[in-house]
């Protein structure tokens, strides 16, 4: 974790950097400042975990820097440090966001333990964060399970949250090109060539012993097209895509109609065992040419001669 101390006084600031033993205590010093706003400049632009800050600063005082700082969004903890006992300046602070303030001279023993102490509040909402954004994505993953098997009420989702609320979506799924050898995992969002933040683009979940992906958007099926372009040709062997194989379904429009995407990549990955040697990919196309109704008036004997 880092941290930034912030005073006006030279003397003070070298002090409580050799005052306690900031490794011991779980965090390394990342930078300083000698006013108020070279202290939100550094705050906002290093993002450190703890801010030591004085609270009488030249052009902007520790109140205002804090003010600025959480309404910018700045999420660390702040220490508050002042050359007077003043409950209403600890009492604004507070207001704030402060977790500590600390009256000048700063008490090494009263340092340490705030320090401390703030170390154990960050470890302790770490790990709740974690938890809950692991609940999060667990969540969501039954979602986008149900979505596909067509089992959820539709009218409960909130589709900006689960971003869901795309133009187009298609669903495709993969596993070894080889099923009789195994292959490192690969990374999707490598071979397409994007960046999945916040799953914006794209969900993997596992489904029916299926490893499935659900594309967000048409950025995300455009570079799947582009994807595709590999496989018009044979792959080089033992490139990540030759270890792939992949089977794709229908475009739709609307969230109510992916399980119409995921039902094609089943009834392909049906067929997998009737690919031409050194075929990676299967198409919902193969599935319009297998069910496309036969041409009647082809056949003999069918319509009788016209007079």
């Amino acid at each position: 974790m880092n941290a930034l101390i912030a005073d006006d006084e030279q003397l003070v600031l070298e002090g409580i950097k050799q005052i306690i033993d900031w490794s011991a205590c779980g965090f390394s010093i990342c930078g300083t400042a000698s006013n108020g706003e070279e202290a939100l400049n550094k705050i906002l632009g290093l993002k450190p975990d703890l801010v030591l800050l004085d609270i009488r600063m030249p052009k902007l005082n520790g109140i205002d820097v804090v003010k600025a700082a959480s309404e910018a969004g700045f999420a660390g903890k702040f220490i508050i440090l002042s050359g007077v006992s003043d409950f209403k300046l600890a009492q604004a602070a507070m207001r704030y966001g402060v977790d500590f303030y600390l009256t000048k001279p700063v008490d090494e023993d009263e340092l340490e333990q705030s320090v401390c102490t703030v170390r154990d509040i960050i470890i302790k909402e770490s790990k709740t964060s974690l938890s809950y954004s692991q609940y999060l994505d667990k969540a969501k993953e039954n979602i986008i399970r149900e979505i596909l098997l067509n089992t959820c009420n539709y009218n409960t989702l909130d589709l900006k949250e689960l971003h869901l609320n795309a133009s187009v979506y298609q669903v495709v799924t993969y596993g070894n090109y080889n099923q009789e050898q195994f292959h490192q995992a690969w990374d999707f969002s490598e071979l397409m060539r994007v960046t999945n933040q916040d799953n914006n683009s794209f969900d993997i979940l596992e489904i029916e012993q299926r490893k499935a992906i659900l594309l967000k958007g048409t950025f995300a099926t455009k570079r799947f097209k582009d994807l595709l372009d590999h496989y018009h040709n044979a792959p080089q062997k033992g490139s990540p895509f030759d270890s792939v194989f992949l089977a794709y379904g229908r475009q739709v429009q609307c969230i109510e109609d992916i399980h119409l995407s995921y039902k094609d990549v089943c009834l392909l990955e049906d067929r997998r065992f009737f690919c031409l040697p050194n075929q990676h990919v299967l198409g919902y196309e193969e599935l319009e040419i297998h069910t496309s109704p036969p041409d009647l008036s082809s056949q003999c004997g069918l319509f009788p001669p016209q007079i």
